[in-house]
């Protein structure tokens, strides 16, 4: 286990609530959280928007700190070792905790998941106190609990990520593509818990599994549910493809709230001069106002998915705090869009801190920290990152630094098309704001979207990377 990942869940149980990884690779190993003081915490620096260095940590939360540290301590004189332990039993009551909330709603979770305190006590569940559980629930619990032989950390975060991430992704697009009504999300979480693995293997029983929860007839529906057992069957081709799929799911469910309040605002705050001057009907002004807006607004949305996409390649470590999204070795790297994102501000921003890793060693583990960018080539560079380009990693070079793939985009753009075709609609920003309409197909539209996105990324030979069949194996599923 990481120190940083047992400092950063130690620091947010000390109160350390905002920026707690940062503060993790600021201090770097338990032996320097065990012997820094109250200055030595003030000293930490950060930048603000604008480029200004302020205090890292908060009065407060330093207080807060060197208390609880004082209370680990406590009556124990292997002082590194107490931490140790205190960090592994942290990290393994939070994903206990997560794990009983998919099975119940009951106040009181963490308390009795601090009571089991480690996540292989659940292989002995007999011995627990699962008096949470229905009594329709229990014995199946148990069971499950049972079934599983080696219960570690990443095993069961993957697990309920999957669960969570997948249930939301059902339920939501069964809301607004097949039938708007409530659904039971607790149950239908529970029983994709309890048949995950069954699932895994045989993706069709997914279909009885959503049955269970959801009764309804619809013309629509069969296809949809077809559809959404084609996403199970990645994780037969790769657990990280099925992840990415459900991370673009996951996105989009943030996305429908908005959409609409998007394009209301579009049309009530937009130029009447230049919509006067340049239409005759007021429709396809209010079309071209909402399409404006929500490009705007839809792109800085979906900026911060690359930073999750690419660390889903397990090729790097996140940190996710203070512009700093992931690492790689000793680099620490900014994940941004594309390459027009940056203005002037953001560039000084950048550079305070780069001054801050590269010359005053304020993150011990990293030396070097760099600009990726999710698509875009060198010569696309706005006037602003143009002058810092050196500091860039664009497109594909940001995703092989970062997942050690060079053909990672490929993998990730097949994947979207994927998810695309599970709504079978010309657009799903059209559903959102309730224009449907349904989508004929035609293989033009496939050829210029991948024209598009070879116009973002330096040229690969793909059967040079023997990758060509993994990219056919998720266009099969597309095809469908």
């Amino acid at each position: 286990m990481e120190e940083v990942e047992l400092l950063n869940v130690i620091l947010r149980d000390s109160g350390c609530r905002k920026d707690s990884s940062l503060v993790a690779e600021c201090l770097c190993s338990i032996t320097n959280y065990l012997n820094i003081n109250e200055d030595g915490l003030l000293a930490f620096q950060w930048v603000e928007k604008n480029g200004t260095y302020k205090q890292m940590i908060p009065d407060n939360t330093i207080r807060d700190i060197l208390i609880k540290r004082a209370e680990y301590l406590d009556g124990y004189e292997n002082q590194e070792a107490r931490i140790n332990e205190v960090g592994l039993d942290l990290l393994h009551i939070i994903q206990i905790t997560e794990l009983f909330k998919l099975f119940s709603s009951s106040r009181g979770l963490y308390n009795r998941a601090r009571s089991i305190r480690r996540l292989e006590r659940l292989s002995q569940p007999n011995d627990l106190n699962l008096d949470f559980l229905s009594d329709r629930d229990r014995q199946p619990v148990i069971d499950f609990l049972l079934s599983i032989e080696d219960w570690n950390l990443e095993f069961v975060s993957d697990l309920i990520r999957g669960v969570n991430h997948l249930a939301d992704s059902i339920l939501f697009l069964l809301n607004i593509k097949v039938c708007p009504q409530e659904f039971n999300r607790n149950d239908l979480k529970k029983d994709l818990l309890l048949n995950w693995f069954r699932i895994n293997a045989d993706p069709q029983l997914l279909y009885t599994v959503i049955q269970n929860i959801v009764n309804i007839e619809e013309d629509g529906y069969e296809r949809f549910i077809n559809k959404f057992i084609d996403i199970v069957r990645l994780n037969s081709i790769n657990a990280v493809f099925f992840d990415i799929a459900l991370l673009f799911f996951k996105e989009i469910e943030k996305m429908e709230a908005s959409v609409p309040a998007l394009a209301n605002e579009a049309i009530n705050t937009g130029n009447p001069f230049l919509f006067r001057s340049l239409f005759l009907s007021f429709d396809e002004a209010k079309e071209f106002a909402v399409g404006g807006k929500l490009n705007s607004s839809l792109e800085t949305k979906y900026g911060s998915l690359f930073e999750k996409l690419m660390f889903a390649f397990k090729g790097c470590r996140g940190i996710f705090n203070g512009g700093i999204d992931v690492a790689v070795e000793e680099t620490a790297l900014d994940v941004k869009s594309g390459p027009n994102v940056m203005n002037q501000g953001m560039v000084n921003a950048f550079l305070a801190k780069k001054l801050l890793i590269e010359e005053r060693n304020i993150l011990p583990g990293l030396n070097t920290y760099k600009i990726a960018l999710g698509y875009g080539k060198r010569e696309d560079l706005n006037p602003f990152m143009a002058p810092i380009e050196t500091h860039i990693l664009t497109g594909r070079e940001a995703w092989l630094k970062i997942t050690g793939l060079s053909h990672s985009p490929e993998i990730v753009f097949e994947i979207a098309a994927l998810v695309a075709r599970i709504f079978k609609s010309k657009s799903l920003v059209s559903t959102m704001l309730g224009q449907d309409a349904d989508y004929q197909t035609d293989p033009e539209d496939d050829i210029k979207f991948r024209a598009l996105f070879d116009n973002m990324f330096a040229p690969i030979n793909l059967l040079e990377v023997d990758t060509d069949n993994y990219i056919e194996r998720i266009s099969s599923l597309a095809r469908n």
